[in-house]
């Protein structure tokens, strides 16, 4: 039996425990868009240096509906997430969560194929996270092994970035952009071969 406790909070210590818990939430994730402003991508590059520190995360990812600052509003019924639809699949890689979610309407998969691509392939865990670079609030870029294959998750706040990779440091050598409210991302992930 697994368990995910959905809803729960301070999952502290919690594993250890109860070895047979893959997830917990506890955390401010995707559904607060519908009554709030407050899970934005500042927010969500924070949670790799404060929530993830107390194991697996339930945040929900994969929004297809996006929105700027200026665009965003939360609506209940028909919910959307700020930024863009590359920084909530490059959560798929970034945050650390066995049992993953898709947080849309099924219909907006169905439009997005290359979305569902992507997702179908990315493993939920991990044998080797190597984080390449990061600062608190404002981005983090993740390195993840499943077998043989890397795979690179990048999120940024509302600021562009370029964000070179070294090949004598990292997995490969790769180079991308993190895009910001007007820039859209060009390299959100990438699967790397050993």
């Amino acid at each position: 039996m697994l368990v995910d406790f959905h809803g729960a909070q301070k999952p502290a210590t919690m594993m250890r425990t109860w070895p047979n818990l893959i997830n917990t939430e506890g955390v401010r994730g995707m559904e607060w868009s519908k009554w709030s402003w407050e899970s934005e991508p500042k927010h969500n590059v924070t949670l790799p240096f404060t929530r993830m520190f107390l194991g697996p995360m339930d945040y929900t990812p994969g929004a297809m509906r996006n929105a700027t600052k200026s665009t965003f509003a939360p609506i209940a019924r028909q919910p959307m997430a700020m930024g863009t639809r590359c920084h909530q699949l490059a959560m798929y890689v970034v945050y650390d969560a066995p049992l993953q979610m898709l947080s849309d309407s099924p219909s907006n998969y169905l439009r997005e194929p290359e979305t569902m691509e992507f997702l179908g392939a990315v493993p939920t865990t991990w044998d080797d996270t190597r984080v390449l670079d990061a600062r608190i609030a404002e981005y983090v870029l993740v390195a993840r092994q499943n077998g043989r294959d890397w795979y690179v998750g990048a999120m940024t706040d509302w600021d562009p970035r370029d964000e070179p990779f070294d090949e004598t440091k990292n997995p490969s050598s790769a180079r991308g952009r993190m895009g910001g409210e007007n820039s859209p991302i060009e390299f959100w992930w990438r699967k790397l071969d050993s």
